[in-house]
């Protein structure tokens, strides 16, 4: 709004403190100045060479403004209101409000948690995984001591394997122990054919004989001492038939059929 400023400015040389040049009369001043609020009006003003002292009074009047004009601006605010408070509403109502740095925070937290947990659950499977290849493997080790009668190896000795080195292990322990428990851990030697009736005549062809005495055992008839000499161990009638077959080899191939004076001639 505009306002219109009316000024008066009176110079005087009363108030500057000296006396009107002779030679200068007083001449009032009517040409309107510009200004830039408006018009600026002088009046009564005296003019001296000396000094000027000025005294500027101002009154502000407000123009008024058209009642069309202000029905329109009161017009327009209530539109922008009616415009703006159903999307605020809206936004208010529909819209996810921004997570807080508390709840961020929280979030993080609860995480963190959640990840610790699933980290700590599949250790635990790790560990259980790892134990039982353990003791597949000490299980497994000790058969084949057994087998082959040497000496059980301690737990210890398996206890740092990796999982992996563990499940091979046990792999090839397996099929080691499989055979020799068909063959009782006797040497892998060519089997004469001559055994097979020196076998048939001494116990009929089963493993499992045992002579009136208790002494001679076995397919072959082997006694204690004789049966341990070519790496045999316990009963020779509780050994596969396969190992007392391998047992004969080594002794036929030590001594030919002299083991056997009846059946080996």
């Amino acid at each position: 709004m505009r306002n219109r400023l009316q000024w008066t400015v009176f110079l005087s040389e009363d108030m500057a403190g000296a006396a009107p040049h002779p030679g200068h009369a007083a001449q009032p001043l009517t040409t309107p100045a510009r200004w830039p609020g408006g018009a600026l009006d002088l009046r009564q003003a005296h003019l001296t060479p000396r000094g000027v002292a000025a005294r500027v009074r101002a009154r502000t009047r407000p123009r008024p403004e058209p009642e069309s004009m202000l029905r329109h601006r009161q017009i327009l605010a209530a539109s922008a209101v009616v415009l703006v408070l159903p999307a605020s509403v809206a936004l208010a109502a529909g819209a996810p409000a921004a997570p807080s740095t508390g709840d961020a925070t929280a979030a993080a937290q609860r995480s963190a948690r959640a990840d610790t947990a699933r980290n700590a659950v599949a250790l635990r499977r790790a560990a259980a995984r790892h134990e039982r290849a353990v003791r597949r493997v000490v299980r497994l080790a000790r058969t084949r001591a057994h087998l082959q009668g040497t000496r059980r190896p301690a737990r210890a000795r398996y206890a740092g394997w990796s999982t992996p080195r563990l499940h091979g292990q046990a792999a090839r322990l397996g099929r080691i122990v499989r055979a020799l428990r068909r063959t009782g851990g006797a040497p892998d030697v060519p089997i004469p054919p001559a055994l097979r009736a020196i076998a048939t005549c001494e116990s009929g062809g089963n493993p499992r004989a045992v002579d009136a005495s208790g002494t001679y055992r076995g397919l072959f008839q082997f006694d204690a001492g004789t049966w341990a000499s070519v790496g045999g161990h316990g009963d020779p009638a509780a050994a596969p038939a396969a190992e007392q077959y391998r047992r004969a080899a080594v002794l036929y191939a030590r001594a030919g059929a002299a083991p056997w004076p009846v059946c080996g001639r």
